[in-house]
């Protein structure tokens, strides 16, 4: 994620490929990062991080309080947070930085499309944050793609909708494959009827403004192919099932949250 976030703000000319720096533990990701993006990068040197004025953090939940407590008191005075952590709260992150002056932190939560700038990414503030930061935060996202303002006791419902959500669709692209292929299909030929399906189905609901529900309705004739489909599922309880996989999401979010603390 936080190569799609490089690749987009080079792209975008927000900022220059001197203004960046990548910062890991992993000399060989470090090494691959420069060679793509002709960034500077840094083995968590303090001395290197501490003359960034805008902190993008972006490790696993889990290992939040390790990296705080290694670099945190390295970072400028003031700088900018945008912590991308799933399920760490705004105050968790508080918690490990300096109190005077306060740091502005923004809790963004996006998801995979970021890779080609189609990312659709939450954003929520702590009370530091002024309208300058806002603004400077909203020109970094939207250089992966859209940007929602919301509050932060949704952003874990934000992780198990639209953070998760591009896995979802790639699920159901696999299994809808798969079906292809049982249907006599050769593994290419179903891959390219279902994406071509799903990515054609995808722009007409983007152009044609209607619901799903709308559209859903328009191509299921009474008593035809598509009814049979649906009505199996409905017997299965697809809804069901599937709003169920996503309030799982909810509840991991939620776990990852308590875990970081």
């Amino acid at each position: 994620m936080a190569e799609a976030m490089i690749g987009g703000i080079l792209h975008a000319g927000l900022f220059k490929k001197d203004d960046i720096l990548a910062s890991d533990v992993s000399r060989e990701r470090l090494s691959c990062l420069h060679l793509k993006w002709e960034i500077k990068t840094t083995l968590n040197k303090k001395e290197d991080i501490g003359s960034s004025d805008i902190i993008v953090l972006s490790v696993k939940p889990q290992k939040i309080r390790d990296v705080m407590d290694e670099l945190s008191s390295c970072f400028k005075p003031g700088a900018l947070i945008i912590s991308i952590l799933a399920g760490v709260r705004l105050e968790k992150i508080e918690e490990h930085l300096p109190k005077n002056p306060p740091h502005p932190i923004a809790r963004v939560m996006p998801n995979m499309n970021a890779m080609v700038r189609k990312s659709v990414s939450a954003v929520c503030y702590n009370s530091c944050v002024t309208g300058e930061t806002r603004q400077m935060v909203e020109k970094i996202l939207s250089t992966i793609g859209h940007v929602h303002l919301c509050e932060e006791e949704q952003m874990d419902a934000v992780t198990a909708v639209s953070g998760s959500g591009p896995a979802y669709l790639f699920y159901f692209l696999e299994i809808f494959t798969e079906a292809a292929r049982e249907l006599g299909f050769s593994e290419k030929e179903s891959s390219e009827f279902c994406m071509e399906t799903c990515l054609g189905a995808m722009e007409l609901l983007d152009k044609s403004r209607l619901l799903p529900a709308q559209l859903r309705e328009k191509v299921t004739s009474k008593s035809g192919t598509t009814e049979a489909a649906l009505s199996y599922l409905q017997e299965k309880d697809f809804r069901k099932i599937f709003i169920e996989a996503v309030k799982a999401a909810h509840r991991r979010a939620e776990e990852l949250g308590k875990s970081s603390s």
